[in-house]
């Protein structure tokens, strides 16, 4: 099952979890009604893990994708797994602000941050570091 977001009059479906191939999935896909055609959705910027269960929301040009639960990294995908629940947040920004865009430039080049402002050096920082606070949790597969 996949999550679905309204945007636009177009639908956007993240993520997943097929049962029948013990399969998370992390991709992105938009549906326009008006074509009946389903197109995958490329971003820029790191997105989040293969993951079920988020919660997505509009606001304004933005859709925003909180939490979830994934498989912990350190485990064989065939035994049985443990489920890691997030607490992140990630923005698909439809209309992202110049500064924005120079800052994910910034992260994506890798460039030298030393010269920047505080407050831009503490962004990139809450921009690139790892929100996780939860530890796995034993599940079952549904």
């Amino acid at each position: 099952m996949r999550l679905a977001v309204a945007y636009r009059g177009e639908l956007y479906v993240f993520g997943g979890y097929n049962a029948r191939l013990n399969r998370h999935f992390q991709d992105l896909w938009k549906y326009t009604p008006e074509s009946g055609g389903w197109q995958r959705v490329d971003v820029q910027g790191k997105g989040p893990c293969a993951r079920r269960r988020q919660c997505c929301c509009t606001v304004g040009d933005k859709i925003l994708l909180f939490g979830g639960t994934s498989p912990s990294q350190d485990q064989d995908p065939q035994d049985e797994f443990y489920l890691m629940d997030h607490s992140d947040l990630y923005i698909l920004d439809f209309s992202p602000s110049l500064k924005t865009l120079c800052k994910l430039s910034v992260i994506h080049h890798n460039l030298d941050q030393s010269c920047l402002p505080h407050d831009i050096r503490w962004e990139l920082s809450a921009m690139t570091t790892n929100s996780n606070i939860s530890r796995p949790l034993l599940s079952s597969h549904g």
